[in-house]
């Protein structure tokens, strides 16, 4: 199981970085114990072994995997020198975390996809649907990833030097963030499914970062992670798109897995 880190650093140019680190070093962060200490005073961490990839959409950022390290408060002069300067200009550590999903989620109807279609999203807008389907094909001409708010997880263009969220209009720098369409059905009709963030993540098993890294320039390629999900089967808890209500193209949010491999029929 794969676990991702995210951290916004101010860097000596008193500009912002993005740090992911992903897998056991994301586990090793002492994340809990850096914020308590940041409340009082600088944290300057040193990373070395992270790979700098200027992403489209999101700037320079870096990620650290298993050949990272990082050293926090050493005393080396840089360090030293860096920590005094901060220090008069000291803001404690801000922790960002997505909302937390209910423990126990409300109880949803099962519908077959046709049944799904059939539905008034108007009325029907905030109710979420249990759906057993099977992945037919990924949308090629949906790319599988953008540049999200930190704040809101919409969509960040480029402002400047950073980038602000199409929604809240917050700025700094975006965070890169899944966003697969596939197209999924039972025995009565197909449809368009929208997974996000963790949830997209939960099924391909690997973080959004490692494979940005390593996709090809060209933005049409899918990794094979996400091509492997065709003739896959899942039980999804599924609600109407916001695209859905703003231009009536009827697709479907993917809110939880609720099993992996069922079988395609409900």
């Amino acid at each position: 199981m794969y676990t991702t880190f995210f951290l916004l650093f101010y860097t000596n140019s008193n500009s912002t970085l993005n740090v992911s680190l992903w897998a056991e070093q994301a586990s090793a962060f002492e994340a809990d114990a850096i914020h308590k200490a940041g409340k009082s005073e600088p944290q300057i961490i040193l990373f070395v072994g992270t790979l700098a990839k200027n992403y489209p959409g999101i700037g320079l950022a870096l990620s650290g995997g298993s050949a990272c390290k990082w050293y926090i408060n050493i005393d080396v002069p840089a360090i030293v020198e860096l920590k005094d300067k901060t220090g008069t200009n000291f803001q404690p550590i801000n922790w960002i975390e997505a909302p937390a999903r209910a423990a126990v989620e409300e109880v949803a109807e099962n519908k077959t996809v046709r049944e799904l279609l059939e539905i008034n999203p108007h009325k029907c807008k905030k109710v979420r649907f249990q759906a057993h389907v099977t992945v037919r094909r990924i949308c090629n001409d949906k790319c599988w990833w953008y540049g999200s708010c930190q704040r809101c997880f919409k969509v960040a263009k480029p402002y400047g030097s950073t980038y602000k969220c199409t929604s809240c209009s917050n700025i700094a720098v975006a965070v890169p963030r899944y966003r697969i369409v596939v197209i999924a059905g039972d025995d009565s009709d197909d449809a368009m499914f929208v997974l996000f963030g963790r949830t997209a993540q939960r099924i391909v098993r690997r973080p959004v970062e490692a494979l940005i890294e390593e996709a090809p320039a060209d933005s049409d390629f899918i990794p094979d992670e996400i091509t492997a999900l065709v003739g896959k089967s899942f039980v999804w808890n599924v609600s109407f798109t916001e695209n859905t209500l703003k231009f009536g193209d009827i697709s479907f949010q993917v809110n939880s897995i609720v099993s992996i491999d069922a079988p395609g029929e409900p």
